[in-house]
Formats: C-alpha cells, structure tokens, sequence
C-alpha cells in the first residue's frame, strides 16, 4: 500500500504572497486545519491552523478592529512553516505512518522529485483507511 493510493489529490493551497487573513477564511469555510504553500507549482512551505492561532493577536491585545487590520497585512509567508516534512507518492503507507508518530504531525505533503505537489495525507486519512479496513468490526 502506498501513500498514492490514499492521498488527497485535490487540495486548495495558498501562494506565500496571500494575505492571512484570505487563508484562515480557506481554513474556517473548508473546515481543514492545513494548507500547503505553493510557489510557482513548487511545495513552498505548509500553514496549519495553530500557525495562524499564533499569529493572530488575542482580543486582550488589540481591539477588534486593530486585530482585523493585523490579520489583514500579514501574508502566509510571515507565518508559514518553511523546512516541511515530505513524502512521494511511492512512499509506502507504513512509512508514512511511521513519520507521523515519530515526529507527531498531522500531515505530510506529497511531492514528486521537484518538489511538486502531488496531494497531501493527513492523520484522519489513517483513522479512514482503519475504518475501511476494519468496517465489520467498528460498524
């Protein structure tokens, strides 16, 4: 079984260059807790919903509208994660797994060997897989 049998090939993703602001609205409206960053076809980093908790100011810090002011001059690349653990389509599901726990991410995007983004596999895809897997015994 391999990580391309599995994988979420259709994927919103997001340039560095967009605002903040226009990707927590991909996050909160597609309920998803990660978007891959996309420079030029080229995986360029990853956003997940607890960069974009850490950059937003608490209303104790700033008044609303100063807050929405602030998300809305950051760009993803302010606040996304640059070095990305990565896998390719051909990696083996276990690996993959494997680097889940080892490293306790959430996801890993899926890029051929130019850094190309192929799909992204997530935690849930795991707990999906088991379910289909084991059906008669959880249903």
């Amino acid at each position: 079984m391999y990580v391309k049998d599995y994988m979420q090939a259709v994927i919103m993703t997001v340039s560095p260059n967009d605002f903040l602001s226009t990707a927590r609205h991909i996050m909160d409206e597609l309920f998803i807790r990660h978007l891959p960053v996309v420079l030029e076809g080229r995986l360029a980093g990853i956003l997940t919903d607890r960069d974009v908790r850490q950059a937003t100011p608490s209303n104790n810090e700033r008044t609303a509208r100063e807050h929405h002011d602030a998300r809305h001059e950051m760009c993803v690349s302010d606040v996304m994660t640059r070095q990305v653990y990565t896998v390719s389509p051909e990696t083996a599901l276990i690996e993959a797994a494997a680097t889940f726990l080892e490293q306790k991410f959430d996801c890993l995007p899926v890029v051929d060997e130019d850094r190309i983004l192929k799909g992204i596999i997530t935690v849930s895809d795991f707990v999906r897989i088991y379910a289909e897997q084991h059906e008669s015994v959880i249903f």
